[in-house]
């Protein structure tokens, strides 16, 4: 018994050390690489909350798979009415130096549009997440942020991410951002963003995660715009993993079916 407890207080004492060595940017490596599934089917609810604390939903089929270094998504709205059949599609390429492409889909105009990647900050659907947060699910590429760790509490790394260059700063819609990331499940459960002033922007929070099929899975997040009062929720109603997936429903041409 002396011996296992002493084994056990070795590897504690192991784990703890490998923690405190740990660089900034293998902390966002661990990110990054969290497993999370190479095909997911979601039923999404986002909810608009605006400063008064009127709400407004919405519904979407969320579709995501993984193909050789491309990550695609697709989220098909299916309610209400009048926004029915909007969908937006997005190449997120794992490469650098590869820009991602991203296209919406307008029924009323019968038409996609293709997003440029300098809209990445823009408001996705009216709602406080941007562009840029739907496609990256909290995670940051490494060859976009030059990070550097602020601190570490118990179980948990603060992580800065500051883009590599203005251009991208001005593309992103921030300057900065701070992460308190879960070493655990390696889920970022907050990140605080600050504008191009460097003023504070808007906050994102994990309310909600489950451990499904293996994978710790998203299942409501909630961001709040510190200058605007606007706030936003998206709740995963259901998480279906899958061993596979049709590729031609992310073909930008099955937008309009």
């Amino acid at each position: 018994m002396k011996l296992t407890i002493f084994m056990l207080g070795l590897l504690t004492i192991s784990g703890s050390i490998q923690a405190q060595t740990m660089t900034a940017q293998e902390v966002a490596k661990q990110i990054m690489q969290r497993p999370d599934g190479q095909h997911v089917k979601r039923q999404l609810r986002m909810t608009l909350i605006d400063p008064s604390g009127n709400k407004m939903s919405r519904e979407a089929e969320v579709w995501r798979t993984t193909d050789q270094q491309i990550r695609k998504t697709l989220i098909r709205f299916t309610a209400p009415k009048r926004i029915k059949d909007t969908a937006f599609l997005t190449f997120d390429y794992q490469l650098e130096n590869h820009d991602d492409e991203q296209w919406m889909y307008l029924p009323a105009l019968r038409r996609e549009r293709r997003i440029p990647a300098s809209d990445r900050g823009d408001h996705f659907m009216g709602s406080e997440f941007s562009y840029e947060d739907v496609k990256s699910e909290l995670k940051f590429p490494l060859h976009d942020y030059q990070f550097s760790l602020l601190g570490q509490e118990q179980g948990y790394w603060l992580l800065q991410g500051i883009p590599v260059s203005p251009e991208l700063a001005d593309s992103l819609g921030f300057s900065r951002f701070v992460a308190k990331v879960d070493e655990q499940s390696w889920l970022p459960i907050q990140v605080e963003f600050w504008d191009r002033q460097d003023r504070p922007l808007k906050t994102v929070k994990v309310t909600d995660k489950a451990l499904i099929d293996g994978f710790w899975t998203l299942k409501q997040i909630e961001v709040s715009n510190v200058q605007s009062g606007h706030a936003s929720r998206f709740d995963y109603l259901t998480v279906e993993y899958r061993k596979d997936m049709d590729p031609k429903r992310f073909n930008v041409t099955s937008l309009r079916q």
